[in-house]
């Protein structure tokens, strides 16, 4: 599940995800992603850090009350914020920064899935290709 509030980044997550062979749902804040979470069960978030009326932070703070092992990837451009802070004490799997390269995106989720969290699918690798889109 990807989760940003600025069309184009969602978007470029979503296609290149896909073009990667992995299935990807994207939505542009975190309540919708909370909702999108009580009908479906994911492997991973993927999620901006500064949006706007839920922060990821506080998206990380409501998934780590309903499921703990789900793994979480927050993907920012203020990595040295307090903001930043705060989701690192939910326990994110990792930090990405933007602009993200499609390489470093697609290696972070093969470590992340593969680290076995349980669940039906966000991303699974079924024929990953190469993309000419590289950054977010």
């Amino acid at each position: 599940l990807a989760v940003d509030d600025h069309d184009g980044v969602r978007e470029y997550l979503e296609r290149a995800l896909e073009r990667c062979g992995w299935d990807c749902t994207a939505v542009e804040s975190g309540a919708l992603a909370l909702k999108e979470m009580e009908c479906t069960t994911y492997d991973l978030l993927l999620t901006d850090l500064v949006m706007p009326a839920m922060t990821g932070a506080q998206l990380v703070g409501e998934v780590r009350k309903r499921n703990r092992d789900l793994q979480v990837i927050i993907i920012t451009a203020y990595p040295e914020t307090k903001l930043m802070a705060e989701a690192m004490g939910a326990g994110p799997f990792a930090v990405l920064r933007k602009p993200t390269r499609l390489q470093d995106l697609r290696q972070i989720l093969g470590t992340a899935i593969g680290s076995g969290s349980p669940g039906a699918a966000m991303a699974k690798a079924t024929n990953p290709v190469e993309t000419g889109d590289d950054q977010a």
